[in-house]
C-alpha cells in the first residue's frame, strides 16, 4: 500500500479495503485513520486493530470541499499520534490541511 508521508506524522495514501493493507499500515505505525472517501467504511476492519477512524463521506469530484464539511476531520486530527489520511483525491487533503490555520499539523 502506497502512502506520501507529508510529515512524519501525516500520510495520504488510498483505499484500505482489504485486512492485509490494514496490517501494513498497522506495521508502519499509523494509530488513527481519516477515511475522506465515500464508497467505503473502514471501521468494522480498523476496529479489529483499535485504530480509530473518522470517516467523512466525501464524493471524489475533485470540487472544493466547505471547511464545515471537513471539521470533523479537523477535530479528530488534533488527537491523532500518526495518521493516515485516505483519499484518492489531493484536493480533499489540500482542504482539509488549508482548514487548520490557527492549528499545526506537524
Amino acid at each position: 500500500m502506497e502512502i506520501s508521508w507529508i510529515t512524519p506524522q501525516i500520510g495520504v495514501g488510498g483505499a484500505i479495503w482489504r485486512e492485509d493493507r490494514m496490517i501494513e499500515l498497522v506495521s508502519q505505525g499509523v494509530t488513527h485513520i481519516l477515511n475522506m472517501q465515500l464508497e467505503f467504511d473502514d471501521r468494522p476492519l480498523a476496529g479489529l486493530y483499535n485504530v480509530p477512524v473518522c470517516w467523512i463521506k466525501v464524493d471524489d469530484d475533485y470540487l472544493h470541499k466547505p471547511a464545515e464539511t471537513l471539521k470533523p476531520g479537523l477535530d479528530f486530527g488534533d488527537r491523532f499520534h500518526k495518521a493516515e489520511i485516505q483519499t484518492e483525491s489531493i484536493g480533499r487533503t489540500l482542504d482539509l490541511l488549508k482548514g487548520r490555520p490557527n492549528r499545526s499539523i506537524f
